[in-house]
């Protein structure tokens, strides 16, 4: 029992905590000569001991190692930290790497990463630089239509900062624009021009150039609010010595290229870098199958303007539904990734083996061509049961007898009268009735209201859809004698004009039913559906 309870502990434990790891954190990328900055290292979900600090030289340690400890729980997932921070700064000039440091954790050491900090010197006019930039960037300077760019603000203050907006957006119509989600944005310390500022990503939006040429974006500009201190050291932000400052960034400007000529027929309009998925299919399937292929679209292109033709239909396969599903953002960091799953029902015309072999064309940037993603299937169409059934051999029959040896018989009862009688007044009769049932079902062809029946959808089936299709053609035609069977309708139809808008959406009509019947699967809504189709038909003459 104990056994069993320590078990459901470490298991309880394991699904609570999260990944134990031992990590590195700095606040500064870069730093000034002589000027002081953080560094931390950070044990998470583990208790730890025997802490080792490594040697920070040419770094010199103001104050440290400072303790601190942390307790979250988000969405039932408890995590848990230590750190031992320190200050540092360094009265050299270049980029310095400073050694992991290591700790025990249940036996085992664990080390953090090494990191190396820049430090650049201080320029002498660096002290009339302002104290709030913002600048605008992008991530190319030149790109091909359909490419994504990354339109970055990134805002650098030496001063407090209590509210900011956006006063004025530059035009972008020249793009196709999707903002990026900036919740995990850290604040940085970097050294811009020769001074030292905290930084912070103010927005990011993903561009998708529909317009070739030189494009210049205009400059932008942010409202901010600067707030002091409160001189009586209580950390407040000071209500009545705000000031509200204006800063307007730098304009851009990026050469917009157009896709290399001869663009592919089959193009899909994709530019950056993709790939695809195919799922497995089956390698046999019979003419009353239905073909289902299912593939997955993942990459960094714009896919709210592609147009792929995955696959190219000849006299073999038909596609019977195909379907998208949404766009699902995988990643932003470093650059938007998206995936998107397509699914397509196939449905094959002719028994033998084929090839399917499905596609994407895009153009790649990085190789600067077009790419044709592709993979082949090959399936084997046997026959569907009924074709098995009309084209089984004949039974086999039993040798003839050349010299049978034959009886003698008397004919005396072929010679009476009533004999005759009564061997024909079956067959009469049979005939008699035969004739009336004709003229009875023709009376009721012609008489019957074409009208369907809707108040009990589980009556509804394909024999009697059949019959009120058959029923509306013979009405809507007029022709005599009477269409017997769809059968007869499809010969009429293909033998007067192929090409007849209404003869086609007829024999399509006709094709779905009789996919239905093959398919053996009569479900409520596409009975109901393909009733609906046949009542609402257009009549015509022809």
């Amino acid at each position: 029992m104990k056994k069993h309870l320590t078990i459901i502990f470490v298991c309880f434990s394991l699904l609570l905590f999260g990944q134990v790891s031992f990590e590195v954190i700095t606040d500064a990328q870069s730093v000034l000569q002589n000027s002081s900055f953080q560094l931390s290292f950070k044990l998470s979900n583990a208790q730890g001991s025997n802490f080792n600090a490594p040697d920070f030289s040419p770094f010199q340690v103001i104050a440290g190692p400072a303790r601190s400890m942390q307790t979250s729980i988000i969405n039932g997932a408890m995590t848990s930290s230590i750190g031992y921070v320190y200050t540092l700064a360094c009265n050299q000039v270049g980029s310095f790497t400073i050694k992991p440091a290591n700790i025990l954790v249940n036996g085992k050491v664990l080390y953090s990463k090494p990191i190396t900090i820049k430090v650049v010197k201080a320029q002498a006019n660096a002290s009339n630089g302002a104290e709030i930039i913002v600048r605008a960037m992008l991530d190319k300077t030149e790109a091909y239509l359909g490419e994504q760019i990354c339109l970055t603000y990134k805002l650098y203050t030496q001063v407090n900062i209590d509210n900011m907006e956006m006063g004025t957006h530059p035009n972008l119509d020249a793009f196709q624009d999707q903002a990026v989600n900036m919740l995990n944005n850290p604040t940085l310390r970097e050294i811009y021009n020769g001074k030292e500022y905290t930084t912070k990503i103010l927005s990011k939006t993903i561009l998708f150039p529909v317009k070739s040429g030189r494009i210049h974006i205009d400059p932008s500009v942010y409202r901010f609010v600067k707030g002091e201190r409160d001189p009586f050291g209580f950390g407040m932000t000071s209500m009545f010595r705000s000031e509200v400052v204006n800063v307007s960034t730098n304009d851009l400007e990026i050469l917009i290229k157009e896709l290399p000529q001869p663009i592919p027929e089959n193009f899909s309009g994709a530019v950056g870098s993709m790939s695809i998925q195919f799922s497995p299919l089956n390698k046999s399937y019979s003419l009353n199958d239905a073909i289902h292929l299912g593939l997955q679209l993942q990459g960094d292109a714009n896919f709210n303007t592609l147009n792929p033709d995955f696959i190219k239909l000849d006299s073999s396969f038909e596609i019977t539904d195909s379907k998208s599903g949404d766009i699902i953002k995988v990643t932003d960091e470093p650059r938007l990734t998206n995936t998107r799953k397509f699914d397509f029902l196939l449905l094959p015309k002719k028994s033998g083996q084929f090839i399917l072999a499905p596609g994407f064309v895009y153009f790649n940037t990085e190789l600067k061509k077009y790419i044709h993603l592709q993979d082949s299937f090959v399936l084997q169409i046997s026959p569907g049961h009924e074709t098995l059934k009309n084209n089984a051999p004949d039974e086999v029959l039993d040798p003839i007898i050349e010299h049978p040896n034959l009886i003698t018989g008397h004919d005396y009862l072929f010679k009476d009268p009533k004999i005759w009688l009564l061997s024909l007044f079956p067959i009469a009769l049979l005939c008699i009735g035969l004739i009336r049932n004709t003229r009875l079902k023709k009376k009721q062809l012609n008489t019957f209201p074409f009208e369907f029946q809707t108040s009990d959808l589980g009556e509804l089936n394909l024999d009697g859809l059949e019959l009120q299709l058959l029923q509306k053609i013979n009405k809507v035609f007029k022709k005599d004698p009477r269409f017997k069977s769809l059968t007869e309708v499809k010969m009429y139809l293909n033998s007067i004009n192929k090409d007849d808008p209404k003869s086609i959406s007829y024999l399509d009509l006709i094709q779905y039913l009789e996919a239905m019947k093959y398919s053996g699967i009569q479900d409520v809504t596409k009975l109901k559906d393909l009733q609906t189709r046949i009542s609402r038909l257009d009549e015509l003459s022809i």
